[in-house]
């Protein structure tokens, strides 16, 4: 009979409402992968999460997921659940996705070296000769170049795998790159007109060259039906906040914003700072959200978050603000999270507001970043 004693702990022992050191230590010893030297920021926001969840619904059962933890190890949110910091969670990851880790590619090269051309050509044909370019073309009597373009073609979306194929093959180009139609002998301007036409997947021409004349006018007919009865069923209120939202996926309102950090960043060339296409982001482990800022350096700890007066409220615009999306009580709440998000993990946060953009602005973000040992915020 095994000793009960050597039992490893349970789940089940978190609805005792146990004291916060006792969760910890039995979080750190049950959770696969959790970050036992995660800030104690982390650790706290989980604890509260737990103590209210247990209050409110008094579970039977307790597993991972119960307690906020991501469980597909192929996301990024199943790291930073887990109290890993964004660029620990991103390299965890990509070393969890590769099917090739630079250990098992050395361990294949040196089993290579130590073959002969005919066993490596045995190889490749066990393995369907999926990138032997000479064999394909010789198969399908078309030339090399054909070859690996059709290789190119046939290989995943991921652009780490066609970036190493593209290494291998040479001058291999997708039918949606630009390249693809220049390398066929079209000029520029008529290269951008082929991949228009290739992109294009919705227009009657290219339902026409999918289905034939009559069907192809039928099923174009169909989808635009289809679209008039969805977008008329609308209310104007909701057509507003659609159009509104297509805007903003489309960084209509972050122009502004993108060219004063641009210019700061240009001040202080050699920080490197993350904004723009790379915005850096805070997860909130209490609230499961993640929070982008407009402007952050890591090394230095500090983010400056750029407030325009449409999108943000605050006590000078109070009896002028106005937003389809948010209400005044809404939009504070939402920026005072950031900030205490990012106070929380050490950042010094500063806020610059759209009237603020001048030089004076810039000259003196670049002393506080500069002098950021000496800065009391």
């Amino acid at each position: 009979m095994k000793d009960k004693r050597s039992r490893k702990p349970s789940l089940s022992k978190l609805k005792n409402k146990l004291d916060f050191i006792s969760f910890k230590d039995l979080i750190i010893k049950l959770i696969f992968n959790i970050n036992p030297n995660a800030t104690d920021f982390f650790f706290e926001s989980l604890y509260k999460s737990y103590i209210d969840k247990i209050s409110a619904s008094k579970p039977t059962y307790i597993n991972p997921s119960f307690l906020g933890f991501n469980s597909k190890n192929t996301s990024i949110e199943y790291w930073l659940t887990r109290g890993w910091t964004y660029e620990e969670s991103s390299n965890k990851l990509a070393k969890r996705q590769s099917t090739c880790t630079p250990e098992i590619a050395k361990k294949i090269q040196h089993n290579l070296q130590n073959k002969s051309k005919e066993e490596i050509l045995e190889i490749n044909k066990k393995k369907g000769r999926a990138v032997d370019s000479l064999w394909i073309a010789e198969k399908n009597n078309i030339s090399v170049e054909e070859a690996n373009q059709k290789i190119f073609n046939r290989c995943s979306k991921g652009g780490k795998t066609k970036s190493e194929l593209w290494k291998k093959l040479g001058n291999a180009f997708s039918d949606r790159e630009l390249n693809y139609y220049i390398e066929k002998g079209l000029t520029e301007k008529d290269a951008k007109i082929a991949l228009a036409e290739r992109q294009n997947t919705t227009s009657l021409t290219s339902y026409i060259k999918k289905y034939g004349s009559e069907e192809g006018l039928n099923q174009y007919n169909k989808r635009i039906e289809k679209f008039k009865n969805s977008w008329y069923s609308l209310s104007d209120e909701e057509k507003y906040v659609i159009t509104q939202k297509r805007l903003v996926s489309n960084k209509f309102y972050s122009k502004e914003s993108t060219i004063f950090l641009s210019k700061l960043h240009a001040l202080i060339p050699d920080i490197e700072a993350k904004y723009g296409d790379i915005e850096y982001f805070l997860y909130d482990h209490l609230n499961k959200k993640i929070y982008f800022y407009d402007f952050c350096i890591p090394d230095k700890k500090i983010i400056i978050e750029y407030h325009g007066s449409f999108w943000h409220a605050s006590s000078f615009n109070k009896n002028k603000w106005s937003n389809p999306f948010y209400t005044y009580e809404d939009s504070l709440q939402k920026d005072a999270i950031k900030k205490e998000l990012a106070e929380k993990n050490n950042f010094t946060y500063f806020i610059v507001w759209d009237y603020q953009r001048n030089d004076k602005t810039l000259i003196e973000l670049c002393d506080i970043i500069k002098n950021k040992n000496n800065y009391v915020n």
